[in-house]
């Protein structure tokens, strides 16, 4: 599936499906569950491409913009067709990204009262 939009309709409109009831009929999970996994799945599928590192390409006025927002940065950082276009590494770099990004936005408001101060 060398052509991005077959494997988003094979991902979104065949595979998402058929994992919902997978899912739903074996583990039974409760429908939040289901509806963060959908939404999940949605989102690795159109915006977790090896092709994030063009994202400040795209108009950021736009849902697809709004969406790769996080990528912005990422798309200044890796040039395109390098270390985000390999397959474990690639994978791995945006999933990093994604969890700084987490940690930047979560993070201040946590509270961390309960770790001992050491000094």
């Amino acid at each position: 599936m060398s052509n991005y939009k077959k494997h988003t309709q094979f991902n979104l409109l065949i595979a998402l499906p058929i994992l919902l009831i997978a899912a739903h009929f074996t583990l039974h999970p409760s429908y939040d569950l289901l509806i963060t996994f959908a939404a999940v799945f949605s989102y690795t599928t159109l915006f977790m491409s090896p092709d994030m590192d063009l994202a400040h390409q795209i108009r950021f006025f736009s849902i697809r913009g709004f969406f790769s927002l996080p990528f912005r940065s990422y798309s200044k950082l890796f040039s395109h067709r390098g270390l985000s276009h390999h397959l474990l590494l690639g994978s791995l770099t945006r999933i990093a990204w994604l969890i700084g990004w987490g940690l930047l936005i979560f993070l201040p408001f946590t509270n961390l009262s309960h770790i001992k101060k050491t000094c």
